[in-house]
């Protein structure tokens, strides 16, 4: 997702053509088609999973009010970025941000595959392995 936002800012160097606008459709279009199964729905069924049953409903309403917040920060600061920053800098603002997150979630978020709902109600974490470095 990085790299369609990254390609989707680099595509503005591009002079006023058509050529420009097929690159910058194509890079939102990947992006989304990644975004849509990938990092949208994550929050949701993470949480439901992540949190135990007694704070599962607190804990999916933070979820989504998260979520909702930051769509919030990036439709406040994209007008303002792209004034700043012009449409590269603006893109490349976010494609660093998306790559910075990918890594902290790589690190720091454990994985929940193979683990049944109970266990991750007891909060069981077998090991290093059960985080997402693999």
């Amino acid at each position: 997702m990085s790299a369609c936002l990254l390609i989707t800012g680099m595509a503005f160097f591009i002079e006023n053509t058509h050529a420009r606008t097929g690159v910058v459709a194509a890079g939102m279009y990947v992006f989304t088609i990644f975004y849509s199964p990938g990092e949208g729905p994550v929050p949701f069924t993470y949480s439901a999973e992540a949190f135990p049953l007694n704070t599962r409903d607190l804990g999916m309403s933070f979820a989504t009010a998260t979520c909702w917040f930051f769509n919030f920060v990036v439709a406040i600061t994209f007008p303002r970025l792209l004034g700043a920053f012009t449409a590269q800098g603006a893109f490349g603002w976010y494609a660093a941000w998306n790559a910075i997150g990918w890594v902290l979630i790589l690190l720091f978020v454990p994985e929940t595959k193979a683990l049944s709902l109970e266990e991750l109600d007891q909060g069981r974490l077998p090991d290093l392995l059960h985080f997402a470095l693999i």
